[in-house]
């Protein structure tokens, strides 16, 4: 039988080769069980250009792992009555306009679904990250170059764009930050 220390100490232990042998450059780990952290730990490099090591304090880009995060924000104003999923997002978001007419027919759900229409993101940033909070809305105002590949509906294509104008959306719908509300949402 294995004590606390130990399974922590073998987890430690993966972790440590699994950096070192995978095509992560780092990462950050944790596990919760009823709302108690049971195991936390740091890998690996989050600045390959200075060599920069992973900390307890290091922000990582929203990806794909946050996703689920997302969908639960949206669904959680959709039971408060703030969110319709088959409204189009230019009713929460005036701003979001594409050089494709077609944007205006974006739905929520289809951005969830991956169905909008919208390509993926080329550029992700990793060397110019931004920390404001008014960073999703300018992200989202700086998109309007795209055209969708698609009829909004008409076909998945994985798009990060997507949740990205619904992290923003989140913001605006609840009157806090996306940080914030995750915050409170998920303390």
């Amino acid at each position: 039988m294995y004590t606390n220390q130990k399974i922590e100490d073998i987890l430690h232990e993966m972790l440590i080769k699994f950096v070192e042998n995978e095509k992560f450059p780092g990462l950050a780990a944790g596990i919760v069980k009823d709302n108690q952290v049971l195991f936390t730990g740091e890998y690996g490099t989050a600045n390959l250009s200075t060599g920069d090591p992973v900390v307890r304090g290091t922000l990582f880009h929203q990806a794909s792992v946050s996703k689920t995060f997302v969908a639960t924000a949206i669904m959680q104003l959709v039971e408060r009555g703030k969110v319709e999923l088959d409204a189009p997002i230019t009713k929460y978001l005036s701003y979001f306009k594409l050089e494709d007419e077609r944007y205006q027919n974006i739905t929520i759900r289809q951005l969830m679904n991956h169905t909008s229409g919208m390509p993926d993101e080329e550029d992700y940033a990793w060397d110019r990250p931004e920390y404001d909070e008014q960073s999703l809305e300018r992200y989202v105002k700086g998109i309007g170059h795209h055209k969708l590949l698609s009829q909004p509906g008409e076909k998945f294509a994985y798009s990060n764009i997507g949740y990205e104008i619904l992290g923003d959306m989140i913001a605006k719908v609840s009157d806090m930050s996306f940080e914030q509300y995750m915050e409170k949402k998920y303390p």
